[in-house]
């Protein structure tokens, strides 16, 4: 997946105004909320990209692991995450090995329409 290694560093200032994180997971806390995950439970950020989601949900308490076909982006959110527990993983969501259970599994953003063969 070298085009999303090709645009990393541009993401988060293509997206920049354009999408409200904070309102997002506000919104996936109340969803959390209502469907009995709970405070501080595990989450799975799957294409992560570059943290921005997974980042706002550990700053609220979750314990996140994000994974991401992509090196460049994950750099990225290791960065941003600095030292935030946050977990990230270099893997495909199409065929995800991992090592533990999680209370809920977000995909935002559309990242299951980047999954076609092309």
């Amino acid at each position: 997946m070298q085009d999303y290694d090709k645009w990393a560093r541009y993401y988060d200032l293509m997206y920049e105004g354009e999408l409200d994180y904070d309102a997002e997971c506000n919104l996936l806390k109340e969803l959390f909320q209502k469907y009995g995950v709970p405070e501080g439970g595990r989450v799975l950020d799957l294409g992560c990209g570059t943290g921005s989601h997974a980042i706002r949900l550990a700053k609220m308490g979750y314990q996140v692991t994000g994974t991401d076909i992509s090196k460049d982006m994950l750099d990225i959110a290791i960065e941003k995450a600095g030292t935030l527990p946050v977990e990230f993983l270099l893997q495909d969501m199409r065929n995800i090995d991992l090592p533990d259970q999680y209370d809920a599994v977000i995909c935002m953003f559309g990242g299951f329409g980047h999954n076609g063969t092309y």
